[in-house]
């Protein structure tokens, strides 16, 4: 493929650019060990090491915004609105129209953002403790949300004509807060199938959807000179399961133009860049893929993808050091399905492994050898107007817990589509805030203890000879029997200035804790060993 070829290219131009640096002196620099430069195979991604701004960071805030966000009904309904029966489309009959005049490349222009204020966000983000931020680049509907060299439906040309990730970044960096994003197109393949079709019965019964509209088309409509298809992918047909190759290298390369300009420190890939296509197509595709034959699986593990996946990887971490002097700054989220043994051992090595909150089966009850991140959003992935959202106290619990078994909390943050957030999102960022600034000591650069907790309410983190003990509920005695054989020098509570009663016997430590509000509250005990 093209992509590998200049990755080759690029491999050779670092290594000559290393070779000609002059090493600084000790008197005018410290000496920084030159940066591994990596091979696309798993061999040498098994050498990558997860940085520790990330490992100490522990919380992250994710917006995860893009025009789906117009109609404020949800994740998904740039596809949903083509699929006659689901309340999506229903929403979009009654308040925009029938999909074959009106489908979301015309959500795109309103997508306004005319109340957006990075700065304002970033600084709330910051105070509610987060320590790396993630924007989302484009989701599966295609859109990119930056001056994108490869893709014209982005945010500069289309909608709020800003550079959304531009933008972010500046603000994340004024924050000194590190700065990632997303890629979920990937998924666009199989998951815009629906928009090539039309109504089977009614009215518009045989009409197709605007999937199908080409350049041609938009002449004297708001989007002449733009090409449906570039936004929808190209016309598919339910046979054709597995992507062109001009679609994967446009991934590709958006993806290459995405880390040359903005120079994240964080990458996330939403799943099957490593070659589980075949899992695409039977999830998206619905009744369409049902059933997909085992030949057919392995002719689709075979997408170009996996080619492309492992290039992409292997260019982001040769190219980080280039933008920290020489240190290795980055780490590459993927989403899979779980944590257990079921994942390659070179995924885990090679990444940081990225698990999404309610929709995979297990691995989590167990502290994990490598670092690794949850995703959770709160309240939903695009906004919705009728989102239910979690309380302060449980986001918290579901922090403490993950960071007890060695990863990171990245939370979605879901905007209105001018760019705001709702009174919920901003109490709880409040509330968030008011905690951390409390407990942030038993959260910020700790690792695991020697087990992650006791039952389902006390969990632990440690910083040297510190162990946090956190526990959920409003007890008034509590026994950490995981202390019955460790010699223990102080204890305090974080937050309270008065000393507590506690005693050590062979059972573990006993301590008395004061009245609290109420049974989800999670408090922190600071033990000296």
């Amino acid at each position: 493929m093209r992509h590998r070829f200049f990755l080759s290219i690029a491999i050779l131009l670092l290594v000559s650019g290393i070779a000609c640096t002059s090493r600084p002196t000790p008197e005018s620099a410290q000496e920084v060990a030159e940066p591994t430069m990596y091979e696309p195979t798993w061999t040498s991604l098994g050498q990558y090491e997860c940085p520790d701004w990330f490992r100490d960071a522990k919380f992250g805030i994710w917006a995860h915004s893009s025009p789906q966000d117009v109609p404020m009904q949800g994740d998904w309904y740039a596809r949903n609105l083509y699929v006659p029966g689901h309340e999506n489309y229903e929403y979009h009959l009654a308040h925009y129209g029938h999909p074959s005049a009106v489908g979301y490349k015309d959500l795109c222009r309103q997508w306004t953002l005319d109340q957006w204020s990075p700065e304002k966000l970033m600084q709330l983000y910051r105070r509610a403790g987060a320590r790396y931020f993630v924007a989302l680049a484009n989701h599966h509907c295609n859109f990119d949300t930056w001056n994108s060299a490869e893709q014209p439906w982005n945010a500069v040309n289309v909608g709020p004509k800003r550079d959304v990730i531009g933008e972010w970044q500046q603000a994340a960096t004024a924050q000194g807060i590190r700065f990632g994003v997303s890629v979920h197109n990937i998924n666009t393949w199989g998951w815009y199938l629906p928009a090539f079709r039309s109504d089977s019965a009614g009215p518009k019964a045989g009409v197709p959807y605007d999937g199908v509209l080409t350049k041609a088309d938009g002449e004297g409509q708001w989007w002449e000179g733009l090409d449906p298809q570039q936004l929808y992918g190209p016309a598919q047909r339910a046979s054709d399961t597995i992507p062109t190759e001009a679609f994967v290298q446009n991934w590709y390369d958006r993806v290459k133009d995405l880390l040359d300009h903005y120079h994240p420190d964080l990458l996330y890939f939403d799943s099957y860049i490593m070659g589980q296509s075949w899992r695409q197509f039977t999830y998206h595709g619905g009744s369409t893929y049902a059933g997909i034959d085992d030949a057919t699986k392995a002719r689709i593990e075979r997408t170009p993808f996996k080619e492309a996946g492992i290039d992409i990887i292997t260019y982001y971490y040769n190219q980080n050091p280039t933008w920290h002097g020489g240190q290795q700054e980055a780490v590459l989220n993927l989403k899979l399905h779980d944590l257990n043994d079921s994942v390659p051992e070179r995924y885990k090595k090679g990444m940081v492994i990225d698990r999404e909150l309610g929709g995979f089966g297990g691995g989590e009850q167990e502290m994990q050898a490598y670092p690794w991140q949850k995703d959770r959003p709160f309240g939903g992935w695009h906004y919705n107007e009728h989102a239910e959202y979690p309380t302060t106290q449980s986001v918290i619990w579901n922090l403490v817990d993950v960071v007890s078994k060695n990863g990171n909390l990245l939370l979605g943050m879901p905007m209105r589509p001018n760019g705001t957030l709702n009174e919920t999102e901003l109490t709880f960022l409040q509330e968030m805030g008011d905690w951390m600034e409390v407990h942030g000591e038993g959260i910020y650069g700790t690792r695991p203890w020697k087990t992650f907790g006791d039952e389902e309410t006390v969990r632990y983190t440690q910083k040297g000879d510190t162990v946090y003990a956190f526990v959920k509920g409003n007890h008034a005695d509590v026994l950490l029997p995981d202390f019955s054989d460790e010699k223990v020098n102080s204890l305090r509570m974080l937050g309270y200035p008065d000393t507590l009663s506690w005693q050590q016997d062979a059972a573990g430590l006993h301590v008395t804790i004061p009245a609290r509000r109420g049974k989800e509250d999670v408090i922190a005990l600071k033990v000296e060993l």
